[in-house]
């Protein structure tokens, strides 16, 4: 062991080994803060370990701490202890039920700090009051937290619950993964989120009042500024969707405390936890669902042969020498040919360069399915078709902009291009096909001009074509 250390009040110790360099930060009666050198990484990361105060209005000077704190650090950091709070109602059972002034501090200081929680294993509780039957308390008050760049370094940070051996609080056991390269996971809607009572709310909240100027920036700032304020919420409004087998454990347990004491309290606590294990089943079902319409372009139309034959050289190039116009009279030539070839009237122009109506870009809004995968700016149709109300009127502009003539920019056109698998082992490169998924407004203006060919097509091209 290298070194070793306390914070002022002697409460928080830490262990340090001989190849790690220790700076200690900040140190106070909650908390003490060390900036730690690795040096089998080569690199710096901030560790803050934490030991809370039981009263609500002394953990003030804590959270005030942690947000300090966060201002400043842009390395690895990773906060942990004994919060002496819990996060939500889920966290605790027995005693006094538990109310969202109890834990809105803390989790709007997490919030506030960009600080995530890690997973974890065995018990979903970490303390115990040490009394059984009615006087019985579980709560999970020690915990650990990261930061973005902490997550992307390390990758997996996984805690362990240990038992309770000594004390009536469990030890915790960090594993910490492989490094991954540096990267950040990109923003996805959830088709999910539109069933939320606050999903409309925080849209109309977080999309700008119309403004002049290009429209084509105009819907790319309030794209941006609506895609940060829906991933704040989720994360307040549904947390980790996925953390099932905690939930089924926590339901397991106050299935057990009825059994053994069926008070109505109890059967009040377990229906409670019933109600959300299932609320979360269909978050996930639903996560899923819309996960499932990838699966159209693995298993929709594979008669993609013609085209490769095309490019492999497998069909010869007709080459045109004569042809009979509609009159009957031969084309012979070139020009007369291409000539004869146009049979887009002035009409016909007039109509397919006509600019847009509202109804007309809602109408291809609506046509598009709403589950199909999104594009490079995270937002599915579920997004448009939902909101409609508040955005619609910003796509029909970037749509009627297209056809004043103003070019396309970037964050419209913009395509992620993702490779499908052909065969069930893919070895070689010629084993995928590229599939292109594009925004879903640029979808809308080529679902515009679909519709406006699909009225004068039948007239240029016999059904036998």
């Amino acid at each position: 062991m290298h070194s070793a250390g306390a914070n002022c009040n002697g409460k928080i110790w830490f262990f340090v080994n001989d190849n790690v360099d220790v700076q200690v930060v900040s140190d106070t009666e909650h908390e003490i803060t060390l900036k730690l050198f690795l040096q089998e990484h080569n690199r710096h990361m901030i560790s803050t370990l934490v030991y809370a105060k039981c009263d609500d209005l002394e953990r003030l000077q804590l959270w005030d701490s942690i947000y300090h704190l966060s201002t400043s650090i842009d390395i690895p950091w990773m906060v942990g202890g004994d919060f002496n709070v819990v996060l939500n109602e889920e966290e605790k059972i027995g005693g006094t039920p538990i109310v969202p002034q109890d834990y809105e501090d803390f989790a709007f200081r997490i919030n506030s700090c960009e600080l995530e929680e890690t997973s974890f294993k065995g018990s979903p509780f970490t303390w115990w009051n040490g009394r059984a039957r009615n006087d019985y308390i579980f709560e999970r008050l020690d915990r650990m937290v990261v930061n973005s760049h902490m997550q992307n370094w390390i990758g997996n940070i996984e805690v362990e619950h240990l038992s309770r051996t000594g004390s009536n609080h469990a030890l915790l056991f960090i594993t910490l993964g492989t490094d991954i390269p540096n990267f950040i996971k990109p923003f996805r809607f959830r088709k999910f989120w539109t069933d939320h009572k606050d999903f409309q709310n925080i849209v109309k909240d977080n999309w700008p009042e119309d403004s002049e100027g290009d429209p084509f920036l105009n819907f790319k700032k309030k794209i941006k500024q609506v895609k940060g304020a829906l991933s704040a919420w989720s994360k307040v409004a549904f947390g980790n969707i996925f953390k099932q087998l905690i939930r089924e454990e926590i339901v397991r347990v106050k299935e057990q405390f009825f059994e053994e004491d069926p008070s109505r309290e109890n059967r009040c606590i377990l229906q409670l936890a019933q109600a959300e294990m299932k609320k979360h089943i269909h978050f996930v079902e639903e996560f899923w669902k819309q996960k499932s319409g990838y699966t159209w372009f693995s298993e929709g139309d594979r008669n993609i042969k013609f085209f490769h034959s095309i490019a492999n050289g497998k069909r010869k190039r007709l080459q045109v020498k004569r042809i009979q116009d509609a009159d009957g009279v031969w084309l012979e030539n070139e020009e007369g040919i291409a000539q004869g070839a146009v049979l887009v009237t002035d009409e016909y122009n007039d109509m397919l360069c006509a600019l847009s109506t509202e109804d007309e870009v809602k109408k291809a809004a609506f046509d598009l399915k709403g589950e199909s995968a999104c594009g490079p700016d995270g937002l599915s149709g579920s997004f448009y078709q939902a909101c409609w109300n508040i955005v619609g009127i910003d796509v029909y502009k970037v749509v009627k902009a297209f056809y004043e003539g103003h070019t396309l920019p970037n964050s419209v056109t913009h395509t992620n291009l993702v490779l499908l698998p052909e065969k069930e082992v893919v070895q070689q490169f010629t084993d995928l096909r590229p599939m292109s998924l594009s925004n879903f407004v640029n979808k809308v203006i080529s679902k515009v001009v679909h519709g406006r060919l699909d009225k004068i097509l039948h007239e240029m091209i016999s059904p036998n074509q």
